[in-house]
């Protein structure tokens, strides 16, 4: 992953859609510091014979939003509230976003899915 945002939150934002964590479906999370740490790592991967994924923009957007209505339906004091289940109230609004949020990150992982060739 190319930064500790990504790395703090891909792995808690894919088994809220998923159901199952990261490293079950052989996904292993690495926080490479940036750009340019990201693709010296993908070239060493590609060199080993691995495969090698890139989320794009879209997905990482969407992990974000998720991330902070997340953050937001926690300090608000949603979770666990009955309001969450008031339509209009801001607890709703945020459980409903986190809720279609998780499959639209499903979606963009999906088309977003990007697989480099890269040369040594």
């Amino acid at each position: 992953m190319e930064g500790p945002t990504e790395y703090a939150a891909l792995p808690l934002l894919f088994k809220r859609a998923f159901g199952y964590p990261l490293q079950s479906a052989g996904i292993a999370p690495w926080n490479c510091r940036g750009n340019d740490g990201a693709l010296s790592f993908a070239k060493f991967l590609k060199e080993h014979r691995r495969t090698v994924v890139f989320l794009v923009p879209r997905t990482m957007d969407q992990i974000r939003k998720m991330t902070r209505t997340s953050d937001g339906y926690v300090n608000a004091g949603c979770q666990g509230s009955g309001e969450a289940r008031l339509d209009g109230s801001p607890c709703f609004s945020d459980a409903s976003t986190i809720m279609v949020g998780a499959s639209i990150i499903g979606m963009n992982l999906q088309t977003d899915e990007i697989r480099y060739k890269l040369d040594g």
